[in-house]
């Protein structure tokens, strides 16, 4: 996955969120020569990634951050069955996992509308309050965000009224 991202452009990955991808370099490790890419969030800019770049897990973590189009067509394209809750715990965490730490597009509209209806039905009192529920779907939201934000060039703090706008629309 690692070719469409270019030094100098943006990606998006695991729990570090919107990266700039500033070099490719070379670490000796262990008395070892690697590759490396090094990111900079963009969230904390004193930070920095080091991903070796010969680490397929590490590396399929590592994706280009979603155009304002592509954002519009997942929201658009949601289906009545990916805005529906998950009871299972297990497949929330998992969900959740798959999309931000191992950077699984695929399932990534299926997160945006999971999110979307725990805050509709938090507000409503309508879901239980659960503390790992809250961490989890928290810190999600906080990267989906934080990566909506910067595509679409807004606020992250406007994104959850852009997303119920563009789901309301749809309806």
């Amino acid at each position: 996955m690692i070719s469409v991202v270019n030094v100098g452009g943006t990606a998006f990955y695991g729990a570090q969120g919107v990266c700039v991808v500033e070099d490719k370099v070379i670490r000796r490790v262990d008395g070892r020569e690697r590759e490396y890419l090094l990111l900079r969030p963009v969230r904390d800019v004193r930070s920095t990634v080091y991903i070796p770049t010969d680490n397929e897990t590490l590396m399929s973590a590592v994706r280009p951050v979603l155009t304002a189009r592509e954002i519009d067509a997942m929201l658009a394209g949601l289906s009545a069955a990916e805005l529906s809750w998950i009871d299972d715990d297990a497949e929330r965490r998992e969900l959740c996992a798959a999309v931000v730490k191992c950077g699984d597009c695929d399932r990534l509209p299926r997160l945006v509308g999971l999110l979307c209806l725990y805050r509709r039905e938090r507000g409503r009192g309508a879901l239980r309050a659960r503390l790992s529920d809250d961490r989890l779907l928290k810190e999600t939201e906080r990267l989906l965000c934080d990566e909506f934000a910067y595509a679409l060039g807004i606020p992250a703090a406007q994104v959850p009224a852009y997303v119920d706008d563009r789901l309301a629309d749809t309806k």
